[in-house]
């Protein structure tokens, strides 16, 4: 990894989004079935553990905190779209 800055524009069909987010899906869809199985008691811990490695990675990844701070917020906007258009959130 290099200190070299640089900004990426972000679609929600750029290649490496669309890689992280299918990989997303995939790891909610282990979480459901160990849920179902009874193998996990409560959901909301088991992503937390998930975020919580998600976002250690994000902090080696990143050069400055604020960064990842950024990545938050983006994703938290997208998700929240999402739902939207989903018409989960009303």
């Amino acid at each position: 990894m290099t200190d070299e800055t640089y900004t990426v524009e972000l679609t929600p069909d750029h290649k490496d989004f669309s890689i992280g987010y299918n990989m997303g899906v995939d790891a909610l869809g282990e979480i459901q079935k160990q849920v179902e199985t009874k193998a996990a008691d409560h959901e909301p811990l088991v992503l937390m553990g998930m975020l919580t490695v998600l976002m250690e990675c994000a902090y080696r990844a990143c050069v400055e905190e604020e960064d990842v701070d950024e990545l938050v917020e983006i994703g938290k906007l997208l998700a929240k779209e999402s739902m939207k258009e989903s018409h989960s959130i009303h």
